[in-house]
């Protein structure tokens, strides 16, 4: 697996492609703009993007996923308890005082525990409630992609609408801390880190 970061749109969300060096498909992980260049730059390689993964609905990751679609025509996946997010982009950036934003079409949705297959990668969803309803990271190959649920000596914010910080603690804890303590953890925002250093260091886990 090769992983390519890119920073996008407005609020600087860590976008990641997942590639399968043997296939050379790849799948884009929270688009939040700057579609073009990014195709652009994996066609250098050869790749091609398959589809988009979400790791949850608010619109600073979801920002450029509509020009995906009209442009490349990828589809884009979520999980369920997330669609309404998705249906309130607009009220989503209005709160946030930025022009009001056109949402993506949902091609479809996973589960907790659904393998997504990439080529001949296998990438484990995680369902991680707490930041949005249908929160989730994306496990594969030892990495995980953590979304804004977990962050290098943070998590995610439960003070928007909908979230909740006891139920993010919890499924931190249970579905991120128990994996592997030299797991990459590769946030939607910041640095880079780890689950054993997040299992010694970060305060909310305590």
């Amino acid at each position: 697996m090769i992983v390519k970061h890119y920073q996008t749109g407005p609020l600087e969300v860590n976008t990641y492609a997942i590639i399968d060096e043997k296939t050379k498909k790849a799948a884009l992980i929270d688009v939040g703009g700057w579609i073009k260049n990014i195709v652009e730059d994996l066609k250098k390689d050869g790749v091609t993007v398959e589809f988009i993964l979400n790791t949850h609905g608010h619109f600073d990751h979801i920002l450029g996923e509509k020009e995906a679609q009209d442009l490349f025509n990828l589809p884009v996946y979520i999980h369920k308890n997330d669609i309404p997010l998705v249906e309130r982009i607009d009220e989503q950036t209005l709160m946030w005082d930025m022009p009001v934003a056109e949402e993506p079409e949902i091609t479809g949705t996973f589960e907790d525990g659904d393998e997504i297959e990439l080529g001949d990668l296998k990438i484990k969803v995680l369902h991680v409630p707490g930041h949005t309803p249908g929160g989730v990271g994306f496990y594969c190959e030892n990495t995980l992609f953590s979304g804004d649920s977990l962050f290098y000596h943070s998590i995610g914010r439960t003070d928007l609408p909908l979230g909740n910080h006891q139920d993010l603690i919890k499924s931190v804890k249970e579905k991120f801390l128990t994996l592997p303590d030299d797991t990459r953890v590769l946030p939607g925002h910041d640095r880079e880190t780890t689950i054993g250093f997040e299992k010694e260091n970060n305060e909310f886990f305590k």
